[in-house]
């Protein structure tokens, strides 16, 4: 419905900036989890859970197995 309501002049711009948008907010939320897990854990609110580095020059890129099975 929403696309159809979008002038056929900027139908393919618009779906670009759509799409872009879903994978900007797809990784907030992806980052805003981890974020919110590893504070919880800090906290002892959450069980402890290993935490890989995957980048020894990214300190920010991890992964924790228990939440991406």
């Amino acid at each position: 419905a929403f696309y159809k309501s979008i002038p056929e002049s900027v139908y393919w711009p618009m779906f670009v900036v759509a799409t872009i948008a879903a994978v900007i907010a797809s990784q907030a939320t992806i980052s805003a989890t981890f974020s919110i897990i590893k504070q919880a854990v800090a906290l002892g609110c959450f069980p402890r859970v290993k935490v890989v580095h995957t980048s020894k020059k990214m300190s920010g890129q991890i992964y924790i197995p228990e939440i991406n099975w």
